[in-house]
């Protein structure tokens, strides 16, 4: 994706990569909604009893519980994520404009921790708010729950779980650019053209699936964190917890859930981001071809009137 170092600006970027988060976010938040259920501990026999009891007892809206605060972090992460990756890959580059495998894992990571440090407390209020129960909550709304978590907890409770954030983040975000980069890169060296759309959903999906997998640990670990901070106090402390607790099938709770959402979610996430950047890059060379014509008109016109100017002078003479 860094290929087309300075066709977009850093606004562009940032827009680019809100859109891909905001979409991508509305149109998997079901699945959201029933991955975290599912690895917090709640009882269900599968994805189906979930999305039907949660039907019954809060209507269709219940799947989108949380879903605006989860757009007020996604939309930023995601454009703090893409734009930070377009503009770190120039420094990872070798002589030929490439990033290898290894570099392409490393500025995915930074991208993503950068992500990560930008929206934090945003992540923590979402997954709060999601997981309340509907009869009896106990935050009434984002401007509450900040309120109460900050009165009760204070500063720490915003970043409940950020370290083990941010080591999650490593594997998830640097592996998902890597893979989804180097399919990028075989596409164009053996295919000899870009992907099309529905290319770059399947992309996608395989970069998701393939980063969720090495990372979900991390995931259900930092989520325990941010939900239960008294029983869950560090990243060794609260591995250990699950472990003994659930064994290791603990960590991978609604791991199926989990999967069925970050496939669509990933592949519409890319191919998002593509679409909009090469529409805006569209857009640049329409206006800088606009200008172009503009300065020539201009050009053509300063000489005309130079040369009517000059015309009325030699009459003058």
């Amino acid at each position: 994706m860094a290929k087309s170092k300075g066709s977009l600006t850093t606004f562009q970027y940032l827009l680019a990569g809100g859109i891909a988060g905001a979409v991508s976010r509305t149109i998997t938040s079901p699945l959201d909604v029933v991955k975290i259920l599912f690895q917090t501990g709640s009882q269900y026999d599968s994805m189906a009893d979930a999305i039907r009891s949660i039907m019954a007892k809060e209507g269709v809206a219940g799947l989108w519980k949380g879903n605006g605060i989860a757009l007020l972090r996604i939309a930023p992460y995601s454009a703090v994520k893409f734009t930070a990756f377009e503009r770190y890959s120039p420094y990872f580059q070798d002589a030929n404009g490439r990033l290898t495998p290894g570099r392409k894992l490393v500025c995915g990571a930074l991208a993503g921790m950068s992500a990560v440090a930008a929206t934090y407390p945003l992540d923590v209020v979402k997954m709060r708010l999601t997981v309340q129960s509907a009869e009896n909550p106990v935050y009434h709304g984002v401007l509450h729950a900040f309120y109460k978590i900050g009165k009760d907890e204070g500063l720490k409770g915003f970043f409940a779980g950020l370290t083990n954030t941010l080591i999650g983040t490593i594997p998830y975000e640097g592996g998902q650019f890597m893979a989804y980069n180097m399919i990028q890169d075989y596409w164009k060296d053996s295919i000899g053209r870009p992907m099309k759309v529905y290319e770059q959903l399947l992309a996608g999906c395989a970069a998701g699936a393939f980063a969720q997998t090495i990372s979900y640990p991390f995931d259900t670990v930092r989520k325990m964190q941010a939900i239960y901070p008294q029983k869950y106090h560090g990243v060794l402390q609260s591995f250990a917890v699950i472990m003994k607790e659930s064994g290791p099938t603990g960590f991978y709770k609604g791991t199926t859930a989990n999967l069925i959402k970050v496939l669509p979610f990933a592949a519409l996430s890319f191919a998002t981001f593509e679409q909009t950047k090469r529409a805006l890059e569209l857009y640049n060379k329409s206006q800088k071809a606009k200008q172009m014509k503009a300065d020539v008109t201009k050009v053509v016109a300063d000489k005309a009137t130079d040369a009517k100017k000059a015309a009325k002078k030699a009459v003058k003479k």
